[in-house]
């Protein structure tokens, strides 16, 4: 918990100081592409695994209070900025983690999970560059060809690469 909250308190401190004090915009720039910046969640998912006998539980029950509450964070804007809104992130990672946990069946075949981590902000910053900001409905494309080129990836790559899920999943 201590390096949890030291971190989340480097990250938001970095930003405020560097914003606010030093006013340099690539100095700020940088100090956002750090792993400094982001170090704070890698703590969530650490207390979440360590702890998961315990957490699971409680996070398959409320699920949807978590992700209720997370939208709230979300809609109000009532949050603290360090990297990303901390209160909306926590509320949201814990929703969804109870929500995958409380419906396992829900699992999509072939696992395109990584193939969306890799390529969900080329997409996005595409449509930054052309301009294509500021409307909700810009939402909807992104996730389709995000998922599209996740699936293209993953069944093209990943396939030719011959590694597998499952057999990650039994290295320990």
């Amino acid at each position: 918990m201590i390096g949890f909250f030291v971190t989340l308190g480097i990250s938001w401190l970095g930003t405020f100081v560097l914003q606010n004090v030093v006013k340099i915009e690539i100095i700020s720039k940088l100090f956002d592409e750090t792993v400094i910046k982001f170090f704070w969640i890698f703590y969530v998912g650490l207390y979440i695994a360590k702890f998961q006998d315990v957490i699971l539980p409680v996070l398959k029950k409320y699920w949807f209070l978590l992700l209720t509450i997370a939208f709230i964070f979300f809609w109000t804007e009532w949050d603290l900025y360090a990297g990303y809104y901390v209160g909306w992130s926590l509320f949201l990672v814990a929703g969804l983690i109870g929500f995958a946990y409380r419906f396992p069946s829900l699992s999509v075949s072939p696992d395109i999970s990584y193939g969306v981590f890799l390529y969900h902000m080329i997409i996005v910053n595409i449509f930054v560059t052309f301009g294509l900001t500021g409307i909700w409905i810009y939402v909807f494309p992104i996730i389709a060809i995000t998922g599209f080129m996740a699936y293209l990836s993953t069944i093209s790559i990943g396939k030719i690469s011959g590694i597998k899920r499952d057999k990650i999943s039994q290295v320990k």
